[in-house]
């Protein structure tokens, strides 16, 4: 929204001698290089403690049972259509 409104405000300028709206296209991707930095190096990421992978052969009876649902089968055909 910032953005937006920013974008909007300095579109009919022409700072250092650029188009405005050049000018708040590459100003926003500066702030979102920075912000995206920032979050790199500060974020931790949390990983899962508890093991949620399924085996595959459970993994596996809940895909035929989804796939022997008929409104999975009716919006399957629907989509293909």
């Amino acid at each position: 929204m910032i953005g937006g409104f920013f974008a909007t405000n300095i579109g009919s300028t022409m700072p250092f001698g650029m188009d405005g709206w050049r000018f708040a296209f590459h100003l926003m991707a500066f702030v979102s290089l920075i912000t995206s930095a920032l979050v790199f190096y500060i974020a931790t990421d949390p990983r899962p403690t508890a093991k949620v992978c399924r085996p595959a052969s459970e993994m596996h009876t809940m895909r035929v049972m989804i796939l022997r649902t008929g409104l999975f089968q009716v919006q399957a055909g629907m989509v293909l259509i």
